[in-house]
């Protein structure tokens, strides 16, 4: 059935859609709550967003007064191109490792479970040789990414190619990568990234 809303709604369900954080997500319901018509035909709309209300109400107030718990909730909301999580025995370095690639600040300690949180990071990277078409799926989807700058080819690839077939002394595609792969990010970075 038709809902026919306003497009005060659809300007509200377009604030929710950007919004990240959940007190801002709540509010947005809230208008889209305000806004919409009420009819038949917006029935069910109404019942889901009044359950995301109910559910967003529900995790800002807190955890639950009630029973024992295991332990402290986590939530970790899903941003970025990917999320991993690094898993192992302890003391194993994974926490040295995330705070390595990431940057983050995390506990690190020689005795085992020093870290005791999620510790969430970001991941730098770039990407070397773009296809020059630009008809390619993977370079549509980069460059319509919000976090992606400059995701045409590199000024300095015709100079980058020549110098991983230097290193790599052959002809061989797939030596570069092993090039690329003996080379620190912050190195490759400093050699080719712009400044």
């Amino acid at each position: 059935m038709p809902t026919n809303v306003t497009p005060e709604y659809k300007k509200a369900e377009e604030a929710y859609r950007k919004a990240r954080e959940p007190r801002e997500r709540l509010d947005c319901l809230r208008e889209m709550l305000r806004t919409i018509p009420k009819h038949k035909g917006t029935d069910h709309l109404q019942a889901d967003i009044k359950t995301r209300i109910k559910q967003l109400t529900e995790e800002l107030a807190g955890p639950k007064k009630g029973g024992r718990r295991s332990g402290p909730s986590h939530v970790v909301r899903p941003e970025g191109a990917a999320q991993l999580c690094l898993v192992g025995p302890p003391n194993a370095g994974k926490s040295s490792l995330h705070a390595r690639l990431t940057g983050s600040h995390s506990d690190i300690g020689p005795y085992p479970y020093t870290t005791h949180l999620p510790v969430p990071g970001m991941l730098p990277f770039f990407i070397i040789g773009m296809p020059r078409s630009g008809s390619t799926l993977l370079e549509q989807m980069l460059s319509c990414h919000s976090k992606i700058e400059g995701a045409s080819e590199l000024p300095v690839m015709t100079s980058l190619a020549k110098e991983l077939r230097e290193e790599a002394g052959t002809e061989d595609v797939a030596a570069y990568a092993e090039v690329l792969a003996s080379k620190s990010s912050v190195e490759l970075r400093l050699q080719y990234g712009e400044n």
